[in-house]
């Protein structure tokens, strides 16, 4: 039996760069059972008696690890790592952690609705605006935060699509 052009699938969909590079959106989930999204406030939604105040998910623009930028990023690492090495730096958790943070961070391009609170301490629970030091500094203080984020850009099926 022969198959024809149009009868075989397409094997673009299992090619994760284009959606990687474009960005998808992850909603942040509760860590202690990872079901329900966070949210931080609310918002208004339909028109007329549709309208409904639903939460506002606390959800960040991801690249995954076949993305330029997560790619660059990853390069630039090893680069540094290389450069230690040469130079005989002794190895240091703490500058592993921050090159891992760092890493994980270029895989996030923007995010909505966290909280100032999360990124500068305090008690202030109006959005934040992202920068990829403000990412940095976010997983630094909430861990957790950068686990789900490093599982979200690490799996490509979440890149997957024609």
């Amino acid at each position: 039996m022969s198959t024809t052009e149009n009868q075989t699938p397409s094997l673009n969909r299992f090619d994760a760069r284009p959606r990687a590079n474009a960005g998808v959106w992850f909603n942040l989930k509760n860590p202690e059972d990872m079901g329900e999204d966070i949210a931080n406030g609310t918002m208004e939604v339909g028109e007329g008696d549709q309208k409904k105040v639903v939460p506002k998910p606390i959800r960040f623009l991801t690249h995954g690890t076949d993305s330029d930028r997560f790619i660059r990023a990853n390069n630039a690492k090893r680069a540094d790592e290389m450069t230690d090495s040469r130079k005989g730096v002794k190895f240091s958790q703490t500058l592993t952690d921050q090159r891992v943070r760092a890493l994980v961070a270029a895989g996030v391009s923007n995010w909505d609705n966290v909280p100032t609170c999360w990124v500068k301490g305090g008690s202030d629970n109006t959005p934040i605006e992202y920068t990829e030091d403000n990412c940095v500094e976010l997983f630094k203080n909430l861990v957790w935060v950068q686990e789900q984020i490093d599982v979200q850009i690490s799996d490509r099926k979440n890149y997957f699509g024609d």
